[in-house]
């Protein structure tokens, strides 16, 4: 069978038709690495059925197998946990919506009462003594922390101050010491170096 030419040429053809896919939905990487792996098998074989197959196998594998998903665990307790997650971001929302009513003494009523559910009310509820002392205290603060900023910055001033100064000294010294000297100036006319 690896040397008929009918499967030769039939391999030959689902390449084709395989390459052609591969370009025309945009997935040339593959494409790509059918053609590079033929190429390395050529290395390893000569017979063109074997170097169409392993190239067909491998470019496949990698364009379906990234599509494989394999789920491993206990699917019981996968679902559990989904279950419990599900009726914790339940219990959030409501306690989100309990805590957003503008009347948080009311008590629920169960849904076969008939009694009206009260309205949002949308507009802000008037600030009470507590709220305002309490936004005051956060602005003093954070006036208070502004300060203290400022103040850390204006003592680090004189420390940058040397160490710029510091950097200027350090390219000056590396500046001075890497210009290279005359070879005549150091040497004594009609010496030589060794």
């Amino acid at each position: 069978m690896l040397k008929s030419r009918i499967v030769l040429y039939f391999l030959f053809v689902v390449s084709l038709v395989n390459l052609y896919t591969f370009v025309s939905t945009g997935n040339g990487i593959y494409a790509a690495v059918f053609i590079l792996v033929g190429f390395l098998t050529t290395f390893f074989s000569k017979n063109m059925i074997v170097v169409m197959i392993i190239a067909l196998a491998v470019s496949n594998v990698f364009l379906y197998g990234k599509e494989i998903k394999v789920e491993e665990g206990f699917d019981s307790m996968d679902k559990e946990d989904d279950h419990e997650k599900n009726e914790d971001k339940k219990n959030e929302k409501n306690e989100d919506k309990e805590e957003s009513t503008p009347f948080p003494t009311m008590t629920k009523t169960p849904a076969t009462s008939t009694t009206p559910k009260p309205s949002k009310i949308t507009e802000s509820p008037e600030p009470t003594p507590t709220l305002v002392e309490n936004a005051k205290a956060d602005i003093k603060g954070l006036l208070d922390l502004e300060v203290k900023l400022m103040q850390g910055v204006s003592e680090m001033q004189p420390l940058l101050e040397k160490a710029k100064d510091t950097v200027a000294k350090l390219k000056a010294s590396v500046a001075s010491t890497s210009k290279p000297s005359s070879p005549n100036s150091t040497l004594a006319p009609g010496s030589a170096s060794t």
